[in-house]
């Protein structure tokens, strides 16, 4: 689901976002895995902080 879907789903649900956040791996973990070299340029998660108004 794009961004804005989510963004929509949680102010029709009562919900303004606090943050957004992109968890990826360091440059040392990537260099040293290289199937996570791909994961540190296009963050695979997308984690949310929202607040019920």
């Amino acid at each position: 689901m794009p961004i804005s879907g989510w963004s929509e789903l949680l102010k029709d649900s009562g919900f303004t976002i606090d943050g957004i956040a992109e968890p990826r791996p360091t440059s040392a973990p990537a260099a040293a895995h290289p199937l996570l070299m791909r994961i540190s340029e296009i963050p695979e998660f997308l984690v949310i902080s929202a607040i019920r108004i």
